[in-house]
């Protein structure tokens, strides 16, 4: 189970409800989980039939379809990934074209000051 700053193996634990009891129980939190490949140690051993990876999306659909709910909730499929902080890789695109701007730019401003040096010649 991958971290996400939540008690909810605590809370599965102290449920009244045996099979979510048991549910808790089982849960663990994978250590080997990275940003960069947060699946990859995991599903090494759901191929090898020795781990089950639940994701909270697919318990919800499953929910969902349980209690006849399709027509009156909607999930969303977006997963926060990261801090939330912005780094160079995210910038990338915006300093391109800056620097793509100062490349138009200055070829104007040759371009200007060539036309106003031959015109008053």
């Amino acid at each position: 189970m991958y971290e996400y700053g939540s008690t909810i193996p605590d809370a599965l634990r102290s449920s009244e409800n045996p099979i979510l009891a048991e549910l808790g129980r089982r849960l663990y939190f994978d250590p080997n989980i990275t940003l960069n490949d947060p699946y990859a140690a995991t599903l090494e051993l759901v191929m090898q039939r020795t781990h089950t990876l639940l994701l909270p999306i697919d318990y919800l659909i499953h929910t969902q379809h349980r209690k006849n709910l399709t027509r009156d909730t909607y999930i969303m499929r977006e997963k926060a990934r990261g801090d939330g902080a912005l780094n160079l890789e995210h910038l990338q695109g915006a300093f391109i074209v800056l620097g793509l701007g100062v490349v138009v730019s200055a070829i104007t401003l040759l371009m200007e000051l060539s036309y106003s040096i031959s015109k008053h010649k």
